[in-house]
């Protein structure tokens, strides 16, 4: 699948649609209108659900204020193509050593805010529209199950309800090998042995009596 059209069509064939939308930005048919419609919801509800490595974006935040507030020191802009602002970086990026450095949302007249007592504040969040090509083979699959479940009572009318039920477990089945598949593009530092483990590997083992 290169493009959306080439997704939609594949979504309508797991409806048995032998017709296809020949542009799903502009055709007119039920299955595209349809698709056009759901589809954006759909989309940001998946990409918040998971840190998918194609979405993450890291970088530095826009100072709004500092001494916003009497809880805070600093205000900084929420990242204006962020649907889900994840955390303030803080050097420990496996989270096994610090703690997540605090922070709150919340918003102006202008847009969102992150209120933090980090200075010089760097974040992580979920991208709003990450390009097409950057989508894994897998997680396109899964979109495609997820979108066929959701267009079918438009496209099949009677039986399209009985036909979502279906879909619905296949996308299900779908999305979790695509984050499966997703997690290979990231290689995290091991954690570290627990203080119970530390403890039973310093422990000295001595023989009881009769022992060899």
């Amino acid at each position: 699948m290169i493009d959306m059209t080439e997704l939609v069509n594949y979504s309508l064939a797991q409806l048995g649609e032998s017709d296809e939308v020949e542009n799903w930005e502009t055709d007119d048919s039920v299955a595209a209108q349809a698709s056009r419609r759901v589809f954006p919801t759909m989309f940001e509800e998946k990409l918040r659900e998971y840190r998918w490595t194609f979405a993450r974006k890291t970088g530095p935040l826009s100072l709004v204020a500092s001494d916003p507030n009497s809880d805070w020191s600093y205000a900084y802009r929420t990242p204006p193509d962020s649907i889900d602002f994840i955390r303030i970086l803080n050097g420990d990026r496996d989270g096994m050593e610090l703690p997540r450095t605090p922070f709150i949302q919340g918003a102006d007249n202008v847009g969102g805010l992150i209120f933090t007592d980090q200075q010089n504040a760097e974040g992580e969040w979920t991208f709003r529209n990450p390009v097409f090509q950057s989508w894994s083979a897998d997680f396109k699959t899964a979109i495609a199950f997820e979108l066929a479940a959701l267009i079918a009572p438009s496209v099949m009318k009677d039986l399209g309800h009985q036909e979502r039920s279906r879909l619905l477990t296949v996308a299900g089945l779908k999305w979790a090998w695509a984050k499966k598949t997703d997690r290979r593009g990231m290689a995290l530092n091991v954690p570290p042995p627990s203080k119970i483990q530390q403890s039973r590997n310093s422990a000295t083992i001595t023989n009881r009596k009769g022992d060899l």
